[in-house]
């Protein structure tokens, strides 16, 4: 059985004790995936770190990697790496979901919460994570 993004955690949180490094580590992994497993390298030509994408202009202030379509047209992709456990709050992702760049015309999130996204209290935009292959938390804004 594939490992799902909660094991991946695991073993993250036991190799990186700082949140912010076990993000940054988790990055590429999401990166590969998107690459390489069967369910997504048809979908995206290239896939690309912030900070190698030829057409960034700024520092990661909001999007962790950068996929283009078949069509050319260009995905953003926000990564979080929290507990399993944890809630995804809608203002963990307003800097990413608040952004205005005509660039991307496609938003997502991949993170290793099972839970939903939550604002004030009530789930909104979210969507039941179902197991698969490769990327088995992926919401789509």
């Amino acid at each position: 059985m594939p490992a799902t993004f909660g094991d991946v955690y695991e073993v993250l949180r036991d190799r990186y004790p700082d949140p912010r490094e076990r993000g940054r580590q988790f990055e590429p992994l999401v990166q590969q995936v998107l690459t390489n497993d069967r369910q997504y390298r048809d979908r995206y030509t290239a896939v690309w770190h912030w900070n190698e994408w030829p057409g960034r202009d700024g520092s990661d202030n909001w999007c962790d990697i950068v996929a283009e379509r078949p069509d050319g047209g260009l995905t953003a992709v926000q990564c979080k790496c929290y507990d399993p456990d944890s809630t995804l709050y809608q203002t963990d992702l307003e800097s990413f979901l608040g952004r205005d760049d005509a660039r991307f015309d496609e938003l997502i999130v991949v993170s290793t919460t099972r839970r939903e996204v939550i604002q004030g209290g009530n789930t909104t935009q979210a969507q039941k994570r179902e197991p698969s292959n490769g990327l088995t938390n992926l919401l789509r804004y």
